[in-house]
């Protein structure tokens, strides 16, 4: 641990961007934040029939746009059970179709096999932030800084070996700015209940 006035040594500051990668993770995984559904170009490579999509995206929608230079191609999103029957699976040719496979990352499969290169145009839904250790500034609105700075005083208290009642307040400060910035990052919208059996106030 330092004094407020020294100036951490390239370890020390090692440590803590590692938990703040971790705690953005978390929050990532918790809270489930995206941002507005983006465009998102893909190279594509003839020859090659999967490619891999950042991991910061969590969907991909509708159909997509092939750029092969001369025109545009649209391709049809399908299924798992859809790509499973196609045939023959190694056909080459201008692709009509894609697969995204969701896995822990997101896997486009692209049909038929592309024959020539060009560039994949996708509506893709990403995470509130992409916590990549590139990233210097953390993609997150401004009501997340308190608590971020507060979860991670408490793992750095921890690592500094300061008395356990410091910790626990730290804790329990940052749990409840958890609290508190999952009610104001939450989904708001109108709710509308869909019934299809008759009920007392079917006319």
């Amino acid at each position: 641990m330092l004094h407020v006035r020294m100036e951490p040594d390239a370890d020390e500051r090692a440590f803590a961007r590692q938990w703040l990668l971790i705690k953005l993770e978390s929050m990532r995984a918790r809270l489930r934040l995206a941002r507005p559904v983006e465009t998102l170009d893909v190279p594509v490579v003839a020859g090659v029939r999967e490619y891999v999509l950042p991991a910061s995206v969590f969907d991909v929608l509708g159909d997509a746009m092939l750029d092969v230079g001369g025109g545009e191609l649209r391709l049809r999103q399908l299924g798992r059970d859809e790509y499973h029957m196609l045939t023959p699976r190694d056909a080459t040719g201008a692709p009509s179709s894609y697969w995204p496979e969701k896995l822990s990352v997101i896997r486009v499969h692209l049909w038929p096999v592309p024959d020539v290169a060009g560039a994949l145009r996708l509506q893709a839904a990403r995470y509130q932030w992409a916590a990549t250790s590139d990233a210097n500034t953390p993609d997150v609105e401004r009501y997340f800084a308190e608590y971020l700075v507060t979860a991670l005083a408490y793992e750095i208290a921890c690592a500094g070996g300061i008395e356990t009642v410091y910790t626990m307040m730290l804790r329990k400060e940052a749990d409840e700015l958890m609290r508190q910035v999952a009610g104001s990052a939450a989904q708001r919208g109108h709710t509308r209940l869909v019934v299809r059996h008759r009920t007392g106030w079917t006319r």
